[in-house]
């Protein structure tokens, strides 16, 4: 890149598509890369960090009962003039601001309402009030850069007009102060020491919001609270306090993380509090004819399954998907892998090492299996605190016997975020215990033996791994094909015969039996299993072809049967 740009290859574009404008530049010959790569050079953002731009809006969908609750709450507040507080939470494009934005129109078109927005940044800004400064500065009119005369001039004007025959008795002067200093800019509150220039802040901000009720109702919408620093909070705490007797809603959105640092304290103020789950399949099939009317029914079918009821994550597949011919519906987006990553790297080690074993048992399980499956692969981490952190942080259904994974796309990311090493020794103690405890579960043996036998095919030997794991997989996969052949599988078995095909050796006796069942996938030779362990597997692409089919990916692609049965957590 020339001095002075930025350029990005086509994973960072289309992670960052929608944040940031781009101009492309061709083709370059990046370092390290044999192959040229497309190139594109980074222009400006949108808008400020975790803003994206403005695209054409979805229908809004399944959510009545969630807006019925939040209009009849706005309704009462307004109308018996006390304070209520609306909290929003859920996954990051689950569609909390879709959800807040309604409320908004209600509260502007139903109650005549002044709504005042402002938004956490996760970084970027050097003023630490920045989320209310927006909430202020929207109701100046003033812009982000505004020189300082300027604003002091707007500030001004609208502390006087707000405040009007009570100037005097709150000091208009001061009042403008604080909210300069709110808003970012130089005043005499500098140089006091912060709590007491903090407190001046909260009064001067107080006052302004307080009178401004006198004249109109307000909506004040903070998102991303999970962002917002202490100082912040506090001012949030002390505002909803004050105001708890005013026609004022306060409307928070954020994930659920942000009660790990946040609980209002009890007041004159009404509470509602909503976390909101992913959509349902019959929404979900609304707004997948929407984003993606030119693909096949089925297609559109596996974006809804992949989607897990995440809007956004509908939304992304479906642009991949239109913005290539060879898209893989199953294929997911660099930046929904970045939503899922995010909530995966907040988690402490023994969720990490739980939910890692959970993405290789399959969609949904018992519990008594991750206990055991932590116990083969690393004691010590405790079960039972990891499946509360999942719940907690809603990666997981947890009942008192069983888990489920709420949505597939999050256990495929968290499958490929498994380094190798870890992928084989989770595989080859899973198959090594079934074998051992219930060597009639031939299926899930074979599928597992092959995973791990792929891996190591991969990146060579595994300290702890024997060498026989290639031979115990070509056994077991011939078992679960003598198997399917008997009960007549047809579509199975020639998956299991293409699998085992891949595995045997050139000069294993057995390929020929094989080679002609599949010629007759209906006739299975059993003659194939009783001549012995084979000398060896096939190595190189081949072999590893044999089994990666099978592993869960960003592809998707489990050409055999899951280790537990897909089926969709259900929803309350």
């Amino acid at each position: 890149a020339e001095p002075g740009t930025v350029v990005v290859g086509p994973e960072t574009y289309s992670a960052t598509l929608e944040l940031v404008r781009y101009r492309s530049i061709g083709q370059l010959h990046a370092r390290g890369r044999e192959a040229p790569v497309t190139a594109y050079r980074a222009l400006a953002p949108y808008g400020r960090p975790g803003e994206r731009r403005t695209t054409p809006e979805l229908p809004f969908v399944g959510r009545d009962r969630e807006i019925e609750t939040l209009r009849v709450s706005m309704e009462h507040a307004f109308g018996a003039r006390r304070g209520l507080l609306m909290t929003l939470t859920g996954e990051s494009g689950v569609g909390k601001t879709r959800v807040a934005r309604e409320v908004a129109a209600l509260a502007r078109f139903d109650h005549d309402a002044v709504v005042l927005r402002g938004r956490c940044m996760p970084y970027g800004e050097t003023n630490i009030w920045w989320p209310v400064a927006q909430l202020v500065r929207s109701a100046t009119g003033l812009v982000d850069d505004a020189p300082i005369e300027e604003a002091r001039e707007a500030v001004a004007a609208m502390v006087a007009d707000v405040l009007r025959d009570r100037a005097k008795a709150f000091d208009a002067e001061r009042v403008a102060d604080g909210v300069l200093h709110l808003l970012g800019y130089e005043t005499p509150l500098s140089r006091l020491p912060a709590e007491r220039a903090s407190s001046e802040v909260t009064r001067s901000t107080r006052i302004l919001l307080g009178m401004l009720t006198r004249r109109t109702p307000l909506l004040l919408w903070l998102s991303d609270l999970q962002w917002a620093d202490d100082a912040v909070l506090q001012l949030v705490d002390d505002l909803i306090d004050r105001l708890g007797r005013r026609p004022v809603v306060f409307l928070v959105t954020g994930t659920a993380a942000v009660y790990e640092r946040w609980n209002m304290r009890p007041g004159l103020f009404n509470t509602v509090s909503l976390s909101l789950d992913g959509l349902d399949d019959e929404a979900m099939a609304l707004l997948a004819a929407e984003v993606a009317p030119g693909v096949d029914d089925d297609t559109r079918a596996a974006l809804v399954e992949r989607a897990g009821g995440n809007p956004l994550f509908l939304e992304e597949m479906a642009r991949m998907l239109s913005s290539t011919d060879d898209a893989d519906a199953q294929v997911l987006p660099a930046n929904v892998r970045s939503v899922i990553g995010a909530r995966l790297d907040a988690l402490d080690d023994d969720a990490r090492d739980v939910i890692g074993d959970a993405a290789v048992l399959g969609v949904r399980g018992d519990r008594r299996a991750l206990h055991t499956m932590s116990s083969y692969t690393h004691s010590g981490s405790d079960v039972d605190a990891g499946l509360t952190s999942l719940q907690r942080a809603d990666l997981l259904e947890i009942t008192t016997k069983t888990w489920a994974f709420r949505s597939n796309v999050v256990r495929d990311v968290v499958y490929d975020r498994l380094t190798k090493s870890q992928r084989v020794y989770r595989h080859a103690g899973v198959a090594r215990w079934l074998e051992a405890n219930r060597p009639s579960a031939v299926d899930t043996i074979a599928l597992h033996y092959r995973q791990a036998a792929a891996l190591v095919d991969d990146i060579g030997s595994v300290d702890g791994i024997e060498p026989e794991l290639a031979s115990q997989a070509v056994d077991w996969t011939l078992r679960a094909l003598d198997r399917h052949g008997r009960r007549s599988s047809v579509d199975q078995t020639i998956e299991l015969q293409s699998a085992a095909l891949d595995l045997l050796t050139p000069g294993d006796d057995r390929r020929a039996a094989v080679a002609a069942s599949r010629r007759d996938p209906g006739a299975c030779p059993a003659a194939h299993r009783r001549q012995g362990r084979p000398a060896g597997c096939r190595r190189g692409p081949a072999g590893r072809r044999a089994a990666r089919s099978a592993v869960p990916s960003s592809a998707g692609r489990q050409r055999d049967r899951p280790v537990v049965r897909r089926a969709r957590p259900r929803r309350p």
